[in-house]
């Protein structure tokens, strides 16, 4: 696979627009009142938004793959657009990864954030040319009426500025369906993160949900990396057994030199001793820097991390510290 020198995207800034896309299900599954609100929140940090041609459909159904790929390629070249935005996840993503150009996107750089199943276009195109890209919010996720500035801050800090900053601690976290009932959210205490193996590591990213990174490997979107600082997150109904034979595969096929895992959903059959046991299996991952507990994934609030830049990890079992260093 040829190497791309690694890439930044400009900064967004007050007055720039993000296009919202929709690279797997489509729009149309986020309530209006949820996207009202996400564009007054974007509006509070100086964005504008608008969406992209086919990002709700078509009577109720998926864009289609040629659709999505005509979308993703409108925001990068269209010069009225400054960053791009998922609007939501789904399930198949990676469909449109073969008709992407990726040459036209390496000479349009523009920050793309999303998160869950847009790891796999996040991956690819940070893989095909260089372009650091977030795995972070969705325009969705900025649509609670109860926000949380832990969010907001985590983004502002990846895509709208440009200096180091230490990943923080959140004092507590939800994990429920906020989008169905606004007003009904339930709080949990955060206890901070679980150092699973002590160490020191530093170098470039990947990551994203476990099972959609995986889904690139043996292809040409896998962001191969020299022991590279993998971040990982999993929706609770895959459990702990896919949880483990998923990283069994990803070990085997990327050495890694540090590990990030995110927080587990309540439903989740995951918890602290049976994933310290599920690590210490893995025998690639031996004396590799190892914290879980973070704040990204499938609950809120949620950090928003580069794909292609440079982390920081120094843990040991009374401290853990990760230090956004390039991004």
């Amino acid at each position: 696979m040829p190497s791309f020198e690694t890439t930044l995207p400009p900064r967004l800034s007050a007055g720039d627009t993000v296009v919202a896309v929709a690279t797997g299900f489509p729009g149309s599954k986020v309530p209006p009142e949820v996207l009202s609100i996400a564009e007054l929140r974007l509006s509070e940090m100086g964005l504008g938004t608008t969406y992209s041609p086919n990002a709700f459909g078509n009577d109720g159904k998926a864009p289609t793959i040629e659709e999505r790929a005509s979308d993703i390629h409108n925001a990068f070249t269209n010069s009225s657009y400054d960053g791009i935005l998922s609007i939501i996840g789904g399930y198949d993503t990676n469909s449109i990864l073969p008709e992407l150009d990726y040459e036209m996107i390496q000479q349009n750089p523009k920050t793309i954030c999303g998160s869950s199943d847009l790891t796999s276009l996040l991956n690819a195109i940070h893989a095909k040319t260089g372009l650091v890209t977030y795995y972070g919010p969705h325009l969705s996720t900025f649509g609670q009426q109860i926000f949380d500035e832990y969010t907001r801050e985590s983004f502002e800090s990846a895509v709208m500025e440009d200096k180091p900053y230490i990943l923080p601690i959140s004092a507590s976290w939800t994990d429920d369906k906020w989008y169905q009932d606004q007003q009904n959210r339930s709080d949990h205490p955060n206890f901070g993160p679980w150092c699973i193996q002590p160490g020191y590591h530093e170098s470039d990213s990947i990551g994203g949900n476990l099972a959609s990174l995986n889904l690139l490997q043996g292809t040409e979107f896998f962001p191969e990396k020299d022991n590279p600082i993998v971040f990982i997150e999993e929706i609770a109904r895959n459990g702990l057994g896919f949880f483990v034979r998923s990283l069994h595969s990803l070990a085997q096929s990327q050495r890694i030199g540090g590990l990030l895992i995110g927080r587990m959903q309540l439903g989740s059959d995951i918890n602290q001793e049976n994933l310290s046991e599920c690590i210490a299996s893995v025998k690639l991952l031996k004396d590799v820097p190892v914290v879980a507990n973070l704040d990204f994934g499938h609950t809120l609030p949620m950090s928003t991390l580069p794909i292609g830049g440079t982390i920081r990890v120094e843990t040991d079992y009374d401290q853990s510290t990760i230090t956004i260093i390039n991004h």
